[in-house]
């Protein structure tokens, strides 16, 4: 065998590694701190497209410097942008969750949730979460579930901060374990349960949905809670009747009522 061919194949060989140790798609900045960069441009100027490059300036970025569009590309990921229009014209847009987190009141539940549907749009958030509904472990322990899935040690390092923040953020580390309801339940305090709406789903044997919230839920907020039901992506194999039963509801409320903004 020729050296050529040796050195051919050690190249192909590097490549392959390279391909193989190519990280999953995850954010370079944080759901908070793609917010503010956000906020910045709402505040600018409101809800109306626009172009790229003076988006970016209006949200603090330099358009000529790389780390700027892993900034964009964090903000595009978790749904608050989107990037549309052709290659030499392109504009940012306000999503439909971007829209709600700008507009809506801090202490609302539907932000709250706006912003867990933000987190979540990254695939490797919403499987972090599965495993950590409750809270994040030590750090030592996500990097390995990270290298598991695919990330090199450079990029789990790079994304733990990012999560950890997310996670907090978002309010990802408040879900209660599913298999312990009345434990969970009962560690609630008569005085935090006092004056709360309850709804109780049955969804079959020892599979219960329980929702507690501050005030009567209006037409508005049980169309926003249907969204973000659906956008969870949940794997079952047909919709709950009850869930079924309640956009039904919703459906034939709305023709009545007006639909609360966002």
């Amino acid at each position: 065998m020729s050296s050529e061919i040796v050195g051919e194949n050690k190249d192909k060989s590097k490549k392959e590694i390279k391909k193989r140790q190519r990280s999953p798609a995850y954010p370079s900045y944080s759901l908070k701190e793609c917010v503010q960069f956000v906020g910045l441009l709402y505040k600018k100027d409101g809800l109306a497209e626009v172009s790229k490059d003076l988006a970016m300036q209006h949200m603090g970025l330099d358009p000529d410097k790389g780390v700027s569009y892993r900034a964009t590309s964090s903000i595009t990921g978790f749904d608050l942008l989107e990037e549309k229009g052709p290659i030499d014209k392109r504009v940012f847009k306000f999503t439909e969750c971007g829209k709600s987190i700008m507009m809506l009141k801090s202490e609302s539940t539907q932000k709250t949730m706006a912003l867990r549907q933000a987190a979540l749009t990254y695939n490797i958030i919403k499987q972090l979460y599965e495993i950590w509904p409750t809270g994040l472990p030590a750090n030592d322990v996500i990097k390995l579930e990270l290298v598991n899935r695919g990330f090199t040690e450079r990029a789990a390092g790079h994304f733990i901060p990012v999560l950890r923040e997310t996670y907090i953020f978002a309010g990802l580390g408040n879900r209660k374990p599913e298999n312990n309801i009345e434990t969970s339940e009962n560690e609630l305090s008569d005085e935090t349960l006092s004056g709360l709406e309850r709804y109780t789903l049955t969804l079959g044997t020892n599979k219960e949905v329980r929702l507690f919230t501050t005030a009567s839920l209006t037409q508005g907020d049980i169309d926003f809670m249907i969204q973000w039901i659906k956008r969870l992506d949940l794997k079952r194999s047909k919709q709950p009747e009850q869930l079924y039963s309640m956009e039904k509801e919703s459906e034939a409320k709305s023709e009545q009522e007006p639909e609360a903004p966002f």
